[in-house]
Formats: structure tokens, C-alpha cells, sequence
């Protein structure tokens, strides 16, 4: 609130834009992964926020990590809205960002986000699934057999028990869990091959989480997890355990390709006159 009157009733809402598929259908353009705090309504593809009061000066926010599902990397053109209600304003105010989703130099390893979502799409059988089950569930029995904490420190049995580890990071009650979270989705790239172990951390592109100034940029991926999960099962104090989580951050956002500016999404920010 940069006004200098208190604001009473103040509700935020956010339309989910949709896009076309090939097919004609109308489908939201992303599937919502985390909300903090969460909605106090939805309604359709419509996220509600009933803030209360909000006087001069003081501010509120939402967080909304989302993850694009349609359409392919086609340079297509995505607008999302939100806007504000209170009792003292006549009409509401909005602001909008529009996104174009474009193909870019170098190709994305993958997040826990990424690897969320593709479970979730092949276990709804949603035409916008990547990866088959028979994949995924091939992908989990190797790194069952291969890793020396799955699954014998987190359950992992399933891909269903997977998809909750990876979806609901808000879960997480220590540093390991969410270090786990991370190694997990490190663990699929790799066995999917979208990452060669035996890369290098400066062979990669640095994405949307940098690499801590304190790691060795020739240590391999496959050194990572080992380390990673050597620090794990020994118990390791917070601090060690939340550094591995970043570097393993670092190469899950990745890119392997050309460097250069990370732009996968280029935003185009416009705030409507109130």
C-alpha cells in the first residue's frame, strides 16, 4: 500500500492464463507447484487472496512457483494478470506480465519441479508427459539399486511416494529432507541421461541458482552424489548438508550448451495506471 490511506478488505486474485493445443483444446499455460501462503479460494483458474486490512506503508505478498506446461518452446505468447480490490479503491487495479516462451541456447537439465510434473502428467496419462511410465518406473528400480540412501532413508518404492517428495517441498522437516528433495532429482537426470556423470561443474551453464563460491568447479557429478550422500548417512552437520543442496540446485538448473545469458523465459513487465 503506497497510499497514504489504510486499506480495508484488500483481496488479490490471479487469473491462470490458458493456452491452445494442437488439439483445440484450451489447457491452463502452467501447472501451479507451490503457493505460499496458499489461496483462501479457488475457483477454477482463478487463485483468490483475502488479505483483510492494509494500512499505509505496509505490504503483502504471495509467492507462486509454477512450471510451464503448454505449449512447446514455440515462442507463444503468455499474458498473466493480477489484481487488487479494497474497500477505498473505485475500480480494481491490475498488472500484468507477459511472457514469451522461446527456445534458448543450451538445453535445461531439469528441477525438482520439472520431474514433479512429468510424474504427475504420466501417472494421469496427460498428453503433455514427456517420459512413459515404463520409463520412469525403469528410471526409479536403477537408482533403488544404485544409490546408497534410496530407499532405504526415504521411501521410494513408488513412483506415487516419489511425486510426494518432489512436490511438496513445504514438507520438508530438516535439511536432509530437502537436500534428499534435490538429490532425488539429480539422481533422474542422471539416469535419464539428461546429465553425464562424469561432467564437470564448469561444464555446465549456469541457470537460475549460481554454484557457491566455495565448491570445486572440477569436481564431476557423479563425485556430488557420492559426497552428498557419504554426508547424509553420517549425519553430517545442517550446514554441510544445505551446501551440497546448493551446488546440487546449481547443476539441477543448469544448462549443458552454448553460455551465455540465461534467459529462457524474457519478461516483459507492464503495470497498469491506478
Amino acid at each position: 500500500n503506497n497510499g497514504t490511506c489504510d486499506l480495508t478488505g484488500v483481496v488479490i486474485t490471479e487469473d491462470i492464463p490458458t493456452v491452445t493445443t494442437v488439439d483445440g483444446d484450451e489447457v491452463p499455460a502452467f501447472t501451479v507447484v507451490t503457493m505460499d501462503p496458499s489461496p483462501t479460494d479457488q475457483t477454477g483458474e482463478m487463485l483468490v487472496w483475502a488479505i483483510g486490512d492494509l494500512l499505509a506503508g505496509e505490504s503483502s505478498a504471495m509467492t507462486i512457483t509454477v512450471v510451464f506446461d503448454e505449449p512447446a518452446a514455440d515462442g507463444t505468447i503468455v499474458v498473466n494478470t493480477v489484481c487488487v480490490v479494497a474497500e477505498e479503491i473505485e475500480d480494481e487495479i491490475c498488472a500484468s506480465a507477459t511472457v514469451e516462451i522461446g527456445d534458448f541456447a543450451g538445453r535445461h537439465i531439469g528441477g525438482p519441479g520439472f520431474w514433479c510434473n512429468q510424474i504427475r502428467f504420466a501417472i494421469e496419462g496427460r498428453h503433455n508427459a514427456r517420459f512413459t511410465l515404463e520409463e520412469l518406473e525403469a528410471w526409479l528400480v536403477e537408482i533403488n539399486e544404485t544409490s546408497l540412501m534410496f530407499p532405504e532413508l526415504w521411501d521410494t518404492e513408488s513412483l506415487e511416494s516419489v511425486q510426494d517428495l518432489l512436490c511438496r517441498p513445504s514438507q520438508a522437516e530438516t535439511v536432509a529432507d530437502r537436500l534428499s528433495r534435490h538429490l532425488l532429482t539429480l539422481w533422474f537426470n542422471i539416469v535419464s541421461e539428461r546429465i553425464d556423470p562424469e561432467l564437470t561443474f564448469d561444464g555446465l551453464c549456469a541457470g537460475t541458482a549460481p554454484l557457491p563460491g566455495d565448491a570445486d568447479s572440477e569436481m564431476t557429478i557423479a563425485e556430488l552424489v557420492a559426497a552428498a550422500e557419504a554426508d547424509i548417512l553420517a549425519g553430517a552437520e545442517d550446514e554441510i548438508l544445505n551446501f551440497w543442496a546448493e551446488v546440487i540446485d546449481f547443476v539441477n538448473n543448469a544448462t549443458i550448451g552454448a553460455c551465455g545469458p540465461f534467459e529462457p523465459l524474457r519478461s516483459r513487465n507492464r503495470r497498469a495506471a491506478s
